[in-house]
């Protein structure tokens, strides 16, 4: 019994060595899977980039879920994270810019501070638990009203609002900070080196 036990044992050391590698579960929120994700992944080298890797855009909270219930292997959200189940690596901050149609008047200012918004309708993050939060604490610090909101679930959405004139949208700039896809690439690789063993 006790070397039948071995053997089953180097059998399964084998097998595991000659399977081929999982792939890497990544779940993100959709505007860093559009943006940092496809960055990052682009300067891995070959000989760290995963053979498969399955990219899910999802909610924040899907993300968080996805990664306590082990579904994902690497979570990339905005903050708050603060889920007993997960482990924060590396956090970032970008700035928030306010955007509008090409002919807005306020197209025309170099900076747009909360004031320049009194009156007008904002366009947001739908989720008051995140970047809306800080949206609406910094307008009441203000003391500035908005004319209305239109709710977004995506960054993309809210985009295309303000282009159309529709309002101001607010949106934080991680669509399109290169330096950022730099740092994420290298939590991948160290992720993938470490936990995966790529």
């Amino acid at each position: 019994m006790f070397l039948g036990g071995l053997r089953t044992i180097s059998e399964r050391a084998r097998a595991i060595e000659t399977a081929p590698a999982r792939p890497i579960e990544i779940a993100s929120i959709p505007a860093l899977a559009a943006s940092l994700v496809p960055l990052a992944l682009r300067d891995l080298s070959a000989d760290a980039f995963p053979h498969h890797v399955h990219l899910q855009s999802t909610s924040a909270e899907n993300v968080i879920q996805a990664v306590v219930a082990r579904t994902a292997d690497l979570g990339i959200a905005s903050l708050p994270l603060d889920n007993p189940g997960v482990d924060v690596h590396w956090i970032g901050e970008v700035p928030c810019v306010a955007v509008v149609a090409a002919d807005d008047p306020l197209a025309a200012l170099d900076r747009v501070g909360a004031k320049d918004l009194k009156g007008r309708r904002l366009i947001a993050s739908a989720n008051p638990y995140r970047l809306r939060m800080k949206i609406d604490a910094a307008l009441a610090e203000q003391s500035v009203e908005m004319s209305g909101v239109i709710d977004s679930n995506a960054t993309y959405v809210s985009l295309a609002l303000a282009r159309s004139g529709l309002g101001v949208a607010i949106v934080d700039l991680s669509r399109s900070l290169d330096w950022l896809s730099r740092i994420l690439q290298s939590c991948l690789w160290t992720f993938i080196s470490h936990f995966i063993g790529e």
